[in-house]
């Protein structure tokens, strides 16, 4: 049982978006609006499948399945200012359980970071406007590590920089590629949906499913109770 698994942990790991931020919606829509301007049409299938994957993994994936020469620089720098004009028109929206399992984490004294595949630049600007980045130990973006996920190495590189062995880790992921990259660094992995539900591969890799973040409120608080009770 993943629960019992959690006992065990000494650090949590994040994806953040469709994670801790509700923000794959808004990538959806800008990535299709993106596009357009070059005139090139993204069925959904395609775009759901850029979920969790970082730049450079998504250029190849449009200059294999859309095009050889799509544009993808152009298409980035347009993608940004749709997704951007959206931030500045709504914010971003926080996920639910977020704070109350933040809260326990810094009452238990366990560090966290966040391994997110965003590059770098962007998702400190996300971390800062939502009041996240002061709640972690460290950010590992996408653009710090030769290989993306569903690779680890995004996921042993946020281990590493906290010191904490990667089976010591609860990764907690909402992409295919991110439960991937979870189990292949040997980190327990709990899986919270977004837009993507898990596939049968998906759900045998991830050590539970859960609906939202309030889920993992339990386990947690019993964790809590077992570090209270070594003392």
């Amino acid at each position: 049982m993943w629960q019992k698994k959690i006992e065990k942990i000494e650090a949590v790991l994040f994806d953040m978006d469709g994670l801790l931020l509700d923000t794959e919606s808004m990538s959806q829509r800008a990535s299709r609006r993106a596009a357009a301007c070059f005139g090139y049409e993204l069925d959904q299938a395609f775009s759901l499948g850029l979920i969790g994957r970082n730049g450079k993994d998504a250029k190849k994936r449009f200059q294999e399945i859309i095009a050889p020469d799509f544009p993808y620089s152009e298409y980035e720098k347009a993608f940004y200012q749709h997704y951007d004009r959206e931030v500045k028109e709504k914010g971003i929206p926080v996920m639910k359980g977020v704070s109350e399992v933040f809260e326990i984490l810094h009452e238990i004294n366990i560090p966290s970071a966040i391994a997110t595949s965003t590059h770098r630049a962007k998702a400190l600007e996300k971390l800062k406007a939502t009041g996240l980045l002061a709640k972690v130990e460290q950010v590992v973006a996408g653009d710090q590590v030769e290989q993306g996920k569903p690779f680890p190495d995004i996921y042993l590189k946020a281990a590493e920089n906290l010191g904490v062995k990667p089976e010591k880790c609860l990764v907690l992921e909402d992409s295919h590629p991110g439960v991937r990259a979870g189990h292949a660094s040997g980190a327990v992995v709990v899986m919270v949906p977004d837009l993507l539900p898990p596939t049968e591969e998906v759900s045998k890799l991830a050590d539970g499913i859960i609906s939202s973040l309030l889920d993992l409120i339990p386990s947690l608080k019993k964790l809590k109770q077992c570090r209270t009770n070594e003392m």
